[in-house]
């Protein structure tokens, strides 16, 4: 604890903001100066005080580890961050400005600053549920039905890759429940709007990436098709997965059909398997509980391929004629392979 002269701070241990889930740290109240003196004035006039007030506030949370005056700047720290390997440099000559104002509010300004410093230097630890954000896929029909309490704005809502009858939006997964995120401003997540809750959500759903998704491949009627498996629930965020395009090419490599029909099925059929596209047929005219689209995307074989919407695609031939796959996506494009 640092003191100057008769004017005392002190930085109690950080506590949880209520409702808004962010840390930060409680600096205790100092006397007025006799003479009815500012004791911002006192305490700030020069800066000296505001740097080791600002230090003892920060390195009594449990997100830093330490912070070191810097050496070049007399109103500057490099604060280091606990777990993230990382180092934050401040400059505290803004925030003097602030505590300096006529008007200003010292122990309100810190605390901001402080709150920011930790924010941004450990999003994930004071806002843990952003870590639980997850994009769910289900048919956009459905989403346009769903009752007044469940209802998502549009700005909630974003486009599935290749399927257009589909949609995506955030929800918080926390292990014990699923729950809607109908505000882009949700204070447990700490985010400011939808676009920033949407993109955490497509980045926390590397299931390709981190290993979690796995491809299973049927060989018997009716699943001769592949089949890639996360955990029954979130098969078709796979698609969102910057990372599965390269997973597809290492494991199928080669032009593939794609579908998505319910909310734990996300299926892959190569365009040279005659037998897989029958059995993916014959699942697509099937109607099952939590449907999402009989549509189906292609994919051109190449970790760098898009999933490309299909307008229509027929499967001819048989007994007497070589059997045929014609596949027509909504571009205009259109792909045939004979068997």
């Amino acid at each position: 604890m640092r003191t100057s002269g008769r004017n005392r701070c002190s930085a109690a241990s950080l506590v949880r903001r209520a409702g808004l889930g962010a840390v930060v740290g409680l600096v205790g109240v100092w006397a007025p100066q006799a003479g009815g003196q500012s004791t911002a004035a006192t305490l700030f006039e020069d800066g000296r005080m505001l740097r080791p007030l600002v230090q003892d506030v920060l390195e009594g949370s449990a997100l830093i580890s330490h912070c070191d005056p810097a050496s070049d700047d007399p109103m500057g720290l490099v604060c280091h961050f606990v777990g993230v390997g990382q180092s934050m440099d401040l400059a505290l000559a803004p925030l003097l400005d602030r505590v300096q104002a006529p008007d200003a509010d010292p122990k309100a300004e810190i605390l901001s600053f402080a709150n920011a410093v930790l924010i941004a230097g450990d999003p994930d630890r004071v806002y843990p549920q952003r870590t639980n954000l997850r994009p769910l896929v289900r048919a956009a029909a459905d989403v346009a039905r769903a009752r007044e309490e469940e209802r998502l704005p549009d700005a909630a809502l974003f486009p599935v890759p290749g399927f257009p009858a589909a949609v995506a939006f955030a929800v918080r997964d926390d292990a014990t429940a699923v729950h809607l995120v109908l505000r882009g401003d949700d204070p447990v997540l700490g985010l400011t709007d939808f676009d920033a809750v949407k993109s955490r959500a497509r980045i926390n759903a590397r299931w390709a990436r981190t290993g979690q998704a796995k491809l299973r491949c049927g060989k018997d009627d009716p699943e001769r098709y592949c089949r890639v498996e996360v955990d029954g629930f979130y098969e078709p965020s796979v698609v969102f997965d910057p990372g599965f395009g390269d997973w597809l090419a290492l494991r199928v490599g080669e032009p593939s059909l794609l579908a998505i029909p319910s909310r734990d099925e996300l299926l892959v059929a190569r365009l040279s398997d005659p037998n897989a596209l029958l059995d993916l047929e014959k699942r697509l005219k099937q109607r099952r509980p939590y449907a999402i689209t009989h549509e189906v995307a292609y994919w051109a074989g190449a970790g760098h391929a898009p999933l490309e919407p299909v307008e229509r695609w027929a499967l001819r031939g048989g007994m007497l004629l070589p059997m045929r796959v014609t596949v027509q996506l909504v571009n205009g494009t259109v792909i045939s392979t004979g068997f």
